[in-house]
């Protein structure tokens, strides 16, 4: 396994997917499953700059725990370098 993405729809107000456990994401990737693990926001064309920054934060404080122990969030942004910037990570 190179990584997981998890796409999240930043215009959302609430996660409405229950994250996978460390101990789940380590049976499946190993020791260090969770450092390729890229929380990725979508759809900001369809969102004021603010309130997907609100969202973001919002999203942050859920991810936290496994933010903290390696996992990433990043901004897709409909566009082939943002997309190439994203996947250059779990290849890195």
């Amino acid at each position: 396994m190179t990584g997981i993405l998890f796409l999240n729809n930043i215009t959302d107000n609430r996660v409405t997917v229950k994250l996978p456990s460390r101990h789940r994401l380590r049976e499946i990737g190993g020791r260090e499953a969770i450092t390729h693990f890229i929380f990725v926001t979508t759809h900001w064309d369809k969102i004021k700059l603010e309130r997907g920054k609100t969202n973001e934060g919002y999203l942050q404080q859920w991810y936290y725990p496994l933010l903290q122990e390696g996992a990433r969030m990043d901004r897709f942004n409909k566009t082939s370098a943002t997309a190439w910037k994203i996947l250059d990570q779990l290849l890195a």
